[in-house]
């Protein structure tokens, strides 16, 4: 298994996009699949933010995850971030979400980042707690809620 950036493999993008759409496009509704599609060509770097780090079996895309700037109005735009974590349906349950997070966050270390954030459900919170991440806030998004995580690196 390899880790690849999207920049390395730009024909993912509609992969991810089409993932993403499936698991959030219902929060809200200017988040069609076009506009992912469009939105991750910003990810298509290397080393500056914001970038998509992959776990690829041969060609095929297995994981991704996402670090970027500001996800949450709360918290400065220049405020780093952890976001898009998604594993492919059928390869769930093997490690790979564990494996991605632990990706990122050596990532994000290279990168001299000091703080990462991240927002979640309540029923992730324990895997990102296995992390070293501490939850530091809540809130209702459409009417869902949210834990905003902190992890000092």
């Amino acid at each position: 298994m390899l880790c690849q950036t999207l920049a390395d493999k730009p024909n993912a993008t509609d992969t991810i996009a089409n993932w993403y759409h499936t698991e959030w496009g219902h929060l809200s509704s200017d988040r069609t699949l076009q506009t992912l599609q469009s939105s991750l060509s910003d990810y298509l770097n290397r080393d500056t933010l914001p970038l998509i780090l992959m776990l690829c079996r041969d060609d095929e895309p297995l994981a991704a995850v996402q670090l970027r700037y500001q996800e949450n109005p709360k918290y400065p735009k220049d405020s780093h971030w952890l976001g898009g974590v998604f594993v492919k349906q059928n390869e769930r349950g093997k490690g790979l979400g564990n494996k991605i997070i632990q990706l990122a966050i050596e990532k994000a270390r290279t990168m001299n980042i000091t703080t990462l954030y991240l927002q979640t459900e309540r029923h992730n919170i324990e895997l990102y707690r296995q992390h070293g991440w501490q939850q530091v806030d809540t809130h209702n998004d459409h009417g869902i809620i949210i834990s905003i995580m902190a992890l000092q690196l």
